[in-house]
Order: C-alpha cells, then sequence, then structure tokens
C-alpha cells in the first residue's frame, strides 16, 4: 500500500519539512531596546539659542541679495548675524556647507544628506554633524568675543 499518512493528526508536517522542536513554541524573550548614544551631550535650550542665531545670519545673507521674506517680522540683529558671517570661514568645508544647507538654503535633512554625502538613515549620522556644526560656530564665536 502507501506508507504516507492519510490523516493529518497534530504531529503531521508536510513531505521535506524539517520537523518540530520543542523550543519552536517557546515564546521568545523580548530583548531590552537598545539605547542609541547620543555623539554630544547638549541642553536643548543652547541649541535653540544657536538655533536662531543662525536663522538670524541666514537672514543677514538674504537680505544682502534681496531674497528676504518681506513678511518676516522677527528682530533682526545685523552685528550678531554680521559676526557669524565673519566667522563661517574659520569653520571646515563640510560644517559650513551643512550650515549654509540648513539655515540659508532652507533644505529639508534628506535634501541635505543628499548633497553633502550624509546616510539620512538612520538620523543618528546627521543629527551628529548638525550638532557638532552648530557648536563649532558657537565656539568660534564665543572665542571671538572672549
Amino acid at each position: 500500500m502507501t506508507d504516507r499518512r492519510t490523516t493529518i493528526t497534530r504531529g503531521w508536517r508536510p513531505h521535506g519539512a524539517p520537523a518540530r522542536r520543542v523550543d519552536d513554541f517557546v515564546e521568545a524573550q523580548a530583548e531590552p531596546a537598545r539605547q542609541v548614544p547620543q555623539p554630544v551631550t547638549v541642553r536643548q535650550v543652547d541649541r535653540r539659542h544657536i538655533g536662531s542665531r543662525l536663522e538670524n545670519w541666514a537672514r543677514l545673507y538674504h537680505q544682502m541679495r534681496g531674497t528676504e521674506q518681506p513678511h518676516d517680522r522677527r528682530i533682526f540683529d545685523q552685528a550678531d548675524a554680521q559676526l557669524l558671517e565673519r566667522m563661517m570661514p574659520a569653520l571646515p568645508t563640510f560644517q559650513r556647507c551643512l550650515l549654509w544647507w540648513c539655515y540659508v538654503k532652507r533644505e529639508t535633512p534628506e535634501g541635505a544628506c543628499l548633497m553633502l554625502g550624509i546616510a539620512n538613515k538612520p538620523a543618528v549620522q546627521f543629527v551628529a554633524a548638525f550638532v557638532l556644526a552648530q557648536s563649532a560656530i558657537e565656539a568660534l564665536v564665543a572665542s571671538h568675543k572672549g
């Protein structure tokens, strides 16, 4: 006759399928979520301050080229913007370009990553480079004032 089973039972498996093991039925333990280390420890308040100063610098750039938004009513600190403009050449080219793409060109992080050759997924590389560039210009300006 035939040596194959004709009925499907609990222990049945298709021809060629591996035999089930006991640990196939054991529920896997959930691994704890890995913490991604932050490259630079910075308080959020400090980042907002340098961010607003860099936005002010971008407004100077647009004002000098006649492309400023007419409805922009924020206070414009021309002296601080010019100070940042004088300090920009002292930055490494990559950091200067990153700030230019993000603030002056108002490019999205994905677009800036594409233009500068940074991996944008995960965003850790972009964020680390961005914070480093902000910190570098902030340090240059602080050293110039002091």
